[in-house]
């Protein structure tokens, strides 16, 4: 039996919709979205692909028209006479959220939740509900740079919640965060229901907690978002193309690695946990960060052998080939340095943690993979960089063992030092 009948706005591609239509009471399905508008065309198209029997509004909420909205809820409410209309908005939230950090903000923007209060008064909806980022409830003026007076903190907000009460509804509100729901993720919200003419306001029970206690009645811990993830599906690399990527395109994706991953060229090791000490995994470096500097040279290397092909024959030849072995050298020049310079981060590390035996563990499967990825390590033998390694820990009296998966069998090169503790 269908009891809400939702309209759904700023509907995206149908995230709450779907919701809403899962939702069952007693194992019978209860809620049905019936509208929904949003300025965007190709969200429109999605949702319109998941909900086909729902009226869409392909129109800005401030400027829709509503006699027809009106019209279609009527309409509904003929064939479900019992169903009380909820009205909900997931207001824009960019321009409240701290992600947008101090970065101006758009004023038009931070007032469209005063453009509901005209489907307020036209439909005339049981429930309004809203969805937002937790600093929604700090609403209010901007100075003249576009950033939040701090004295002027919530004061809109207030307004525009005593404006929708002063219509006759009841109003509460809660920060909720998805992960204490079974969801894969630790996002708070801000879910704020005004209900009219003393119709009870209600929210969902928590069914997970961070840190679960024993006890009788006690919630399941948050769901890991790597307990979904496949993991075994690495994808394919940009840097193993045919074709090889604009020289320009990988500055980008080279700034890209250095604000969002490394962190700036010295902060390069990171350590990940899976809670477990079996799980931690520590990086020295990455496929992405060797390759960039040296398809740099690749490239301009190409350049300039493309460049001799116009040369004329003759006298100077050496001179001619000056530039090609200038950037030969260069390539083999970086190979050599960056093999020294992961050899040294590793021992560096172990140093660091008093370790006294360094395992390499696979390598010899590993050289395999390597000699069949040539554009990776053209210049580059896995052995190498294990003599280096080698050559670091008997400077620092560490044991390195070098050790095969398959066959469980060891190589082992030593020092004079007795310290075997891994």
């Amino acid at each position: 039996m269908i009891n809400l009948l939702y309209i759904d706005l700023f509907c995206g591609a149908g995230g709450t919709s779907t919701g809403v239509e899962h939702a069952r009471r007693d194992g019978v399905k209860c809620a049905k979205v019936i509208a929904c508008v949003n300025h965007d065309a190709n969200a429109i198209a999605s949702h319109a692909a998941n909900h086909p029997d729902t009226l869409h509004f392909t129109e800005d909420i401030r400027t829709l028209e509503l006699a027809p909205l009106v019209a279609h809820i009527a309409k509904m409410k003929a064939i479900y006479p019992d169903a009380l209309v909820v009205l909900w908005a997931s207001l824009e939230c960019t321009n409240f959220s701290k992600a947008k950090g101090g970065k101006p903000r758009e004023a038009d923007s931070r007032t469209l939740a005063e453009h509901l209060f005209r489907y307020v008064d036209a439909i005339g909806p049981e429930y309004l509900q809203i969805e937002n980022v937790e600093e929604f409830m700090c609403w209010g003026d901007l100075d003249e740079n576009g950033k939040p007076i701090s004295k002027d903190k919530g004061r809109l907000y207030l307004r525009w919640v005593n404006n929708v009460k002063s219509r006759g509804y009841n109003y509460d509100h809660r920060i909720l965060n998805a992960a204490d729901f079974g969801a894969y993720t630790s996002r708070k919200r801000f879910f704020g229901i005004f209900a009219k003419g003393g119709l009870p306001i209600v929210f969902p029970e928590a069914t997970h907690t961070k840190n679960p206690q024993n006890g009788l009645f006690e919630k399941q811990k948050w769901q890991a978002v790597r307990d979904v993830l496949d993991l075994a599906d690495q994808g394919r690399s940009i840097f193993e193309r045919k074709k090889p990527l604009a020289e320009n395109t990988l500055e980008r994706i080279y700034a890209g690695l250095v604000k969002f991953v490394a962190g700036g060229k010295n902060q390069f090791l990171s350590k990940q946990f899976s809670g477990h000490p079996d799980s931690k995994s520590i990086s020295i470096g990455t496929k992405e960060e060797y390759l960039h500097r040296r398809t740099q040279i690749q490239a301009a290397l190409r350049r300039v052998q493309t460049n001799a092909k116009f040369n004329v024959g003759g006298k100077g030849r050496k001179r001619k080939m000056q530039p090609i072995e200038h950037f030969q050298k260069a390539e083999k020049n970086y190979i050599d340095t960056k093999v020294h310079e992961y050899s040294r981060r590793l021992v560096d590390l172990a140093i660091k943690n008093e370790c006294g035996t360094i395992v390499l563990c696979d390598h010899k499967n590993l050289s395999e993979e390597i000699k069949e990825n040539e554009f990776l390590l053209r210049n580059w033998t896995y052995h190498g960089l294990v003599d280096k390694i080698w050559y670091k820990c008997n400077r620092y009296g560490i044991s390195l063992v070098t050790e095969t998966a398959e066959t469980a069998d060891t190589e082992e090169k030593t020092n004079d030092g007795d310290n075997n503790d891994k």
